[in-house]
């Protein structure tokens, strides 16, 4: 069997995974390629009269990145007057934790028949200034926004790292959520942080950049997650549009 040309190419964005779960069933997650969202909190609608890319990075919300295939969403916060919001580069965005808790919530809760085998995962990747309370605020908020109740969906916890997508289905249902994150310690409910590879310069050209990912994927395996940059960046506007 040619896995490649059994490939159905009927699959819906917002439900990909769940559409090609005949095909994914038997892999590991780090296995997959999985679309992420490079400062996802950051987006136009968010930051109010601010489009460069050096600070706005995406174009719309979370729900509208997860419904467009992303599966990996990059967050970033910072403390602002009112609560935790997400950052870059020093500017404040209007999407909050308890926001992006809402909308992945949302995701799920739209259609979870069509979406019960979508994986998000939560890489924190920056918490600008945060003490150990602040870590402790913001774990604690992951717990209780993700509970399984009131069409929420669950935490999977770190415990099935090492299993295939079809025994993460079979022993966790309803558990579609995964924090990667070393800021909150030792959990079960936290997965491994992830490594991200970037190419050291702020704007290479497509071949440099081409050469850098061909680099990194060329290796036949990894034993654990990890990210690598695919965006190339203007100096004057910085990522680009994929």
């Amino acid at each position: 069997m040619n896995l490649l040309s059994d490939l159905k190419a009927d699959y819906s964005p917002s439900t990909w995974m769940t559409d090609l779960s005949y095909f994914l069933a038997p892999l590991k997650l780090h296995l997959l390629s999985l679309p992420s969202t490079h400062n996802s909190g950051m987006d136009k609608k968010a930051v109010s009269g601010i489009e460069e890319g050096w600070t706005a990075c995406q174009n719309d919300t979370f729900l509208f990145q997860l419904l467009q295939g992303a599966r990996v969403l990059d967050v970033r916060l910072k403390h602002g007057i009112e609560g935790i919001f997400f950052s870059h580069n020093g500017a404040l965005s209007k999407r909050s934790l308890n926001g992006l808790i809402n909308d992945c919530n949302n995701f799920f809760r739209q259609d979870y028949a069509t979406r019960k085998n979508e994986i998000v995962i939560l890489n924190f990747h920056d918490l600008d200034s945060f003490t150990e309370s602040d870590y402790l605020e913001v774990f604690l908020q992951l717990i209780n926004g993700f509970t399984g109740t009131n069409g929420t969906v669950k935490i999977l916890p770190r415990a099935a790292r090492d299993l295939t997508l079809a025994e993460i289905q079979s022993n966790y249902p309803g558990c579609n959520i995964i924090i990667s994150a070393y800021q909150f310690g030792v959990h079960p409910e936290c997965w491994n942080n992830i490594p991200h590879y970037k190419i050291g310069k702020e704007a290479p050209s497509m071949n440099e950049l081409d050469a850098f990912i061909d680099k990194h994927t060329i290796e036949l395996f990894k034993p654990d997650m990890w990210s690598l940059q695919v965006t190339n960046t203007s100096a004057t506007y910085g990522p680009l549009n994929l």
